[in-house]
């Protein structure tokens, strides 16, 4: 099956780890990834000439433009509310799911994935979404409500 990768959080580049696990598997031909993590440097490169990868100094989020961002114990994450640390670009992650379907999502974003997922279950996309690993940090009964509307093909979790 053709995807297209989309990794939310994607840690000062340890997400091509991640991305290049996801382009070995069989059952996928990845023809574009995209890392979004406020933290790396802007950058494409080709992994094994066949998919192109694109990182993007923005942080996922549910609409473009600035949010504040934090650095903590708990990693780096874009705030609800409140300023943080510092203000970071953010990018609608709902626009990009519907251009880049089919897409596998996986999103580690510190706490974030709760109103980033809402966001994409608001908007009615999650059926775009073919196989999402989403990392759940803090309130642990929040997840369940949302993990019961999702409608992707396969979904896998951490709590």
């Amino acid at each position: 099956m053709e995807v297209n990768v989309i990794d939310v959080g994607c840690a000062h580049y340890q997400s091509f780890k991640s991305i290049e696990h996801i382009c070995d598997q069989d059952e996928f031909e990845v023809k574009f990834a995209l890392g979004l993590d406020p933290r790396c440097e802007p950058d494409t490169y080709w992994y094994r000439d066949e998919t192109l990868v694109t990182m993007l100094d923005m942080a996922a989020w549910t609409s473009t433009g600035s949010a504040g961002f934090m650095e903590d114990a708990l990693g780096s994450h874009v705030l609800e509310a409140g300023d943080g640390d510092r203000r970071v670009k953010t990018i609608d992650l709902a626009p990009l799911v519907r251009v880049f379907s089919p897409v596998v999502l996986k999103i580690d974003a510190e706490g974030a994935e709760y109103p980033l997922l809402e966001h994409l279950l608001d908007q009615g996309i999650t059926n775009l979404i073919h196989l999402a690993w989403i990392e759940w940090h803090g309130d642990e009964s929040r997840a369940k409500p949302l993990i019961d509307r999702l409608e992707c093909d396969y979904a896998e979790w951490r709590l």
